[in-house]
């Protein structure tokens, strides 16, 4: 009986740590899902902000370039490069907004088409 006992304390001393050990991985396993979560939302933040700044430099080089030229000669397309322009360097809806009212009124808008268009017409390059 006394070496019953005996083992049955050593068995006992042995499950107790045991279950020691299984609530200490148990705990590390918890540590390592949260941060696991919190690294696969990084990557995924990263990897958007990554797609979304890489933009074809050809392609933002020539709606530049086409903007300037429109703006140059006063030609109303470079208004509808605003929305293109604001897309392509992912502009916050604030700096949107901003860039998008435009400070010059509508008919003096048309007038400078008119005016650019003339101009370029007596440069003989239009």
């Amino acid at each position: 009986q006394a070496g019953r006992d005996v083992e049955m304390k050593i068995q006992q001393r042995q499950v107790n740590q045991l279950t020691q050990t299984l609530s200490e991985i148990q705990r590390l396993l918890g540590m390592s899902y949260s941060q696991e979560k919190v690294l696969k939302d990084r990557i995924r933040e990263l990897e958007s902000s990554q797609g979304r700044s890489h933009v074809a430099g050809d392609y933002l080089k020539h709606v530049v370039l086409k903007y300037i030229e429109y703006c140059q000669t006063g030609d109303l397309k470079s208004q509808s490069l605003v929305p293109v322009l604001c897309t392509l360097l992912n502009l916050s809806p604030a700096e949107r907004r901003a860039v998008e009212s435009s400070s010059i009124p509508q008919p003096m808008l048309y007038l400078n088409q008119a005016l650019g268009g003339a101009g370029s017409w007596l440069r003989g390059t239009g």
